[in-house]
C-alpha cells in the first residue's frame, strides 16, 4: 500500500491539481487508484476512468471487494469508464495530440458527469503513458499546457467547475525516459 502521505493525497485529492502517481507493478497502481476512485465515490463525486480495460477490470474489482457496486455508480451517472486507447485515437493526429480534438473528446466526457450534479469530478487517466509506452513523448511540445503530462492538466481551461483532481498513473519508465 502507499505511504501515509501518498494515501492522504490520493484521499484528498487537491482542487484544480493534477497528480502523477509511479507505480512498479499492478498491484501498487490498483491500490492508489482504487483509493482514489472509491474516495469520492463514497463523497459522492462523479468519478471518470479512462483507462487500459485490464487496468479497469482490477479497479472494478478492488471497489467490489471494498463493499461498492460498480454497477450502481454507473447506472447513476456517477461513475464513467472509457478505453484510454480508443480515447487516444478520437484525437491523434499524424501521432500527434491535436489540442483542439482533445478538447472536442472530453468536453462531452465531462459534460455528462458534471450533469450528475453532486460536486466536482475526479478524474484519473492512463493516455499519457500510452504516448510514452509509443514513444511519442514529442507530442506533449504541441499542446498548450507548461507540463509533462500535456492532457489532464488542461482540462480546466475548458471544464473550470467541472474537475476536483486528475490523477495519472504511470510506470518510473516514463520519467527515467524524460530525463
Amino acid at each position: 500500500m502507499s505511504s501515509p502521505l501518498v494515501s492522504a493525497l490520493l484521499i484528498e485529492a487537491p482542487v484544480n491539481r493534477h497528480f502523477a502517481q509511479l507505480h512498479r507493478d499492478r498491484q501498487a497502481l490498483t491500490d492508489a487508484v482504487t483509493l482514489y476512485l472509491q474516495t469520492g465515490l463514497r463523497r459522492g463525486n462523479p468519478v471518470v476512468v479512462i483507462a487500459s480495460r485490464i487496468h479497469t477490470d482490477l479497479f472494478l474489482n478492488r471497489l467490489r471487494e471494498d463493499g461498492l457496486d460498480p454497477a450502481t455508480f454507473l447506472k447513476s451517472g456517477q461513475l464513467e469508464l472509457h478505453d484510454a486507447e480508443l480515447t487516444l485515437r478520437k484525437f491523434m493526429c499524424n501521432d500527434v495530440p491535436d489540442w483542439k480534438e482533445f478538447r472536442h473528446a472530453m468536453a462531452s466526457v465531462f459534460e455528462r458527469v458534471r450533469a450528475f450534479g453532486r460536486g466536482t469530478t475526479r478524474a484519473y487517466g492512463e493516455m499519457v503513458n500510452l504516448l510514452w509506452q509509443e514513444g511519442k513523448q514529442e507530442g506533449k511540445a504541441v499542446m498548450p499546457c507548461p507540463s509533462a503530462f500535456p492532457f489532464l492538466p488542461c482540462l480546466p481551461d475548458f471544464l473550470p467547475s467541472a474537475l476536483n483532481s486528475r490523477l495519472a498513473a504511470l510506470p518510473p519508465s516514463c520519467l527515467a525516459r524524460r530525463l
